[in-house]
């Protein structure tokens, strides 16, 4: 109900939301790459950013019927 009553009373709001969720999503494709090929140099934010990015990426594509 949040995102339904987003939409009706804020619309730029939801779909500023929408676009950044899905450049999150398009950013995890190009960081994991990144951070395979310099794991060495990996720091706690970093695998932070990825561990965030990949909860909102599991938000987006499972589908809210998944759990009824």
């Amino acid at each position: 109900m949040v995102g339904f009553s987003l939409m009706h009373i804020h619309p730029g709001f939801a779909i500023l939301g929408m676009l950044f969720s899905l450049a999150l999503m398009a950013w995890l494709v190009i960081a994991i790459p990144f951070w395979i090929f310099r794991r060495k140099s990996t720091n706690a934010s970093d695998i932070t950013m990825l561990i965030c990015a990949a909860l909102v990426t599991l938000a987006i594509v499972i589908p809210d019927t998944f759990f009824a």
